[in-house]
């Protein structure tokens, strides 16, 4: 499944291209835990699971579905929007963080 946000698809290089400098397995690791990469992929997955719902209830009130309502629309599109945000300020955070690594490397 690729991830599309608002019509913007990130090439699947750009996860397979995180490295780590510890020693990780790419599904788990040994206590059974996922890893920190498929934590993010999974999260980003349903970020963008709820634009595309958004998206699909919009499209459906406007084509006269009558089973869709203003309200779930507005719901919907509000959920959308508060979860990418939320992943936008995670991002900062990571980048936050990974230049403050970078920053005491030196």
């Amino acid at each position: 499944m690729s991830i599309n946000i608002n019509n913007f698809v990130p090439d699947s290089k750009i996860f397979d291209s995180i490295k780590f400098t510890t020693d990780t397995k790419s599904a788990s690791d040994n206590n059974g835990q996922a890893s920190f990469l498929d934590v993010l992929k999974s999260k980003m997955e349903e970020v963008n699971e709820k634009q595309i719902a958004s998206e699909n209830a919009t499209e459906g009130f406007i084509n006269g579905d009558s089973n869709i309502t203003i309200d779930q629309v507005m719901l919907s599109g509000e959920e959308a929007k508060q979860s990418l945000q939320l992943a936008l300020e995670v991002r900062n955070k990571i980048m936050d963080a990974f230049q403050e690594l970078n920053k005491t490397q030196m």
